[in-house]
């Protein structure tokens, strides 16, 4: 998602950084040329603010330190902690483009390997 498009910004910056320090200018726009054809990749703005908009938040357990740790308790909190996490996944879902226009199997599958990942 989002994520592995920031780390691929982060990683072009560094490489066209170290191209920068070459001795050419040509050599420069050779390799920058070269990265981004290899990694095959055309970063849009517009495309970018989409997915940063719906990256899925951080969802916390929200478990009780005050109550003693039984395992009714710890079970219920985790319990509790999946399905939070399952409705933020969905909801993050229905907020991709042309997902509501996915057959339900596929709709399915773009949440279980969002869950997997």
């Amino acid at each position: 998602g989002a994520r592995k498009l920031k780390k691929l910004g982060n990683l072009k910056l560094q490489e066209e950084g170290e191209a920068s320090s070459s001795t050419s200018p040509n050599e420069d726009q050779g390799q920058r040329l070269t990265v981004s054809h290899i990694e095959g990749y055309e970063c849009q703005p517009i495309f970018l603010n989409v997915l940063e908009a719906i990256e899925p938040g951080v969802v916390c357990a929200g478990h009780d330190n005050n109550q003693p740790d039984s395992f009714a308790a710890l079970l219920s909190s985790l319990n509790e902690l999946g399905e939070r996490q399952l409705v933020h996944v969905v909801k993050w879902a229905e907020a991709l483009p042309g997902f509501r226009n996915l057959h339900v199997d596929d709709q399915m599958a773009v949440i279980q390997y969002s869950w997997m990942g």
